[in-house]
């Protein structure tokens, strides 16, 4: 699955919005419809940004990951030593993701 979520996307939804939804649930009435709604969308927004993908953010084309659209636009943010005809002498780095 791409990552199409930024840290700071992923750290808005985790750690303001997700609680946020999950006070205002609490505060309705858990039990309520508008509580269970709440509670629902907390979870997803939780779910989202602990995986750093969002179905309708590729539903809709939209990335809020940096490295995702510098790779879809055919720029790479760190070459490969495999394409690179120079050697490298330092040890490989993993390669750099929206994961921090």
């Amino acid at each position: 699955m791409k990552h199409n979520l930024g840290s700071a996307d992923r750290a808005i939804r985790a750690f303001v919005i997700a609680p946020i939804a999950l006070i205002l649930a609490f505060l309705t009435g858990a039990g309520s419809v508008l509580g269970v709604i709440l509670i629902v969308v907390a979870v997803i927004l939780a779910a989202t940004a602990a995986v750093g993908s969002c179905p309708l953010y590729r539903l809709f084309g939209l990335s809020t990951c940096p490295i995702e659209r510098r790779q879809a636009h055919g720029s790479s943010p760190c070459p490969s030593p495999a394409r690179s005809n120079a050697k490298v002498s330092t040890p490989r780095r993993s390669r750099p993701s929206c994961t921090t």
